[in-house]
């Protein structure tokens, strides 16, 4: 654009209407082009007006015209419309001019124009730099706006990543506390599972043993193999004792003292049945009462073997009132003298626990006594007691079944009759 003066043209119009000056003369210069839409190239133009008359005087003096102080616009070369501005219009259009006429100018006036054009440059300069920062202030102000977007946009992620952290952090830990409850519940289950099948198998080992001599609770100390030991143990130990103080000190014979020892166990043992056998009844009809049934469930006969084991195992407290009534029942068949002996009581002390436990027992031990004099010596169940011989004479102490019709656990003794001595 610096050689911009050499593009200027002049447009000389002379107006009619009313209020207009004369012999102006109007210069247009081409400052820029600019690109449209379209594709079509806009010119940007500077007009400038100087009057006529200055000219000549100028031409005369040998000085430059003095640019009158006109309006400065802009045309458009184009499909812009309204592009020359209403001062320049007003004076004159190019529709209107009567006349196109050209001036040879001299060097000064051509430095005047050039000065003149060099202005209208500038000032469009300025116009389009402004321009140019009008519309990159606008696009710092669109970036702006699309800044602000993106961070309202991006916190609003970090919001929703936020919410999101949170309900999984709440899922987990519902999930950590729901196994560790899961967790206990396996632990309780497993321990009731434990002890459910430990009451299972002692409700199976009891409804086994229930009744059943072939069965022994290990657990039992006075299960029916230690009982049979207690019962021989007597015979060895307190009836030898017994006897010895009955022949000795009552002044008894040998098989008189033998059928005294042997009718205090027989007594003894018949009250410990009979106390056993209607106590046990006594229960039975109280809990089919209670449960309002005639016959006992399966379940709750189970219920009774585990009573019938407590109670075995708490007997010395139903020992002490069997104990007085055996006591008031041989005062009236021994008598009190016999009864006060220190070794028959002591006998009858260990034949009373010894009693009552084979008959609470489950099943009850049962003393087998069926040796009739004269009859043959079953050596199945008896073995002899001083003499030899096949024929029993009299029975000195019983055997011990483990139930009514069950097998001999102990076997008794009996004195068989001398078959020498019948001989002689």
């Amino acid at each position: 654009m610096g050689n911009s003066c050499k593009k200027s043209r002049e447009v000389t119009s002379e107006s009619n209407q009313k209020g207009k000056k004369k012999g102006a003369v109007h210069t247009v210069t081409t400052i820029g082009k600019e690109n449209t839409p379209h594709g079509t190239e806009n010119e940007w133009s500077v007009v400038g007006s100087i009057n006529r008359d200055q000219i000549s005087a100028s031409r005369n003096a040998g000085k430059p015209p003095q640019r009158v102080k006109g309006t400065t616009g802009f045309s458009t070369q184009g499909s812009i419309p309204g592009s020359i501005p209403a001062a320049v219009s007003d004076k004159a259009t190019l529709g209107e001019a009567s006349e196109e006429q050209s001036y040879e100018q001299p060097d000064a006036h051509k430095d005047l124009l050039c000065a003149a054009t060099k202005q209208d440059e500038n000032l469009g300069m300025e116009f389009r730099h402004k321009k140019i920062v009008e519309q990159l202030q606008k696009e710092l102000k669109d970036l702006r706006n699309q800044e602000d977007a993106f961070r309202y946009q991006i916190e609003e992620y970090r919001k929703e990543i936020n919410r999101l952290n949170s309900e999984q952090n709440q899922k987990r830990n519902g999930q950590t506390q729901k196994l560790e409850q899961n967790q206990d519940e396996i632990v309780r289950l497993r321990k009731e599972n434990e002890t459910l099948q430990l009451r299972l198998s002692r409700i199976a080992a009891d409804h086994l043993m229930d009744n059943n001599p072939d069965i022994a609770d290990l657990s039992d100390q006075n299960r029916a193999t230690n009982l049979d030991e207690q019962f021989g143990e007597i015979y060895c130990n307190e009836w030898t004792v017994a006897f010895d103080s009955l022949t000795e000190r009552f002044k008894k014979t040998d098989r008189e003292s033998i059928a005294l020892l042997l009718k205090i166990l027989k007594t003894i043992n018949h009250i410990c049945k009979s106390r056993a056998r209607d106590q046990l009844r006594t229960l039975q009809t109280k809990v089919a009462k209670f449960i309002g049934t005639d016959a006992l469930p399966h379940n709750v006969a189970v219920t009774l073997k585990a009573l019938k084991d407590t109670k075995k195992k708490c007997y010395t407290f139903t020992l002490t009132a069997i104990q007085e009534e055996i006591n008031s029942n041989l005062n009236n068949e021994i008598g009190l003298a016999v009864l006060e002996d220190h070794s028959v009581m002591k006998y009858v002390l260990s034949v009373t626990k010894v009693c009552w436990l084979m008959n609470i027992s489950d099943p009850p031990l049962v003393i087998y006594a069926k040796c009739k004099p004269g009859a043959l010596l079953d050596r199945n169940f008896f073995k002899e007691y001083l003499s030899a011989g096949d024929v029993v004479d009299f029975l000195v102490w019983p055997a011990l079944r483990v139930c009514k019709d069950g097998s001999i656990v102990r076997k008794g003794i009996a004195e068989p009759k001398d078959t020498n001595q019948d001989g002689q």
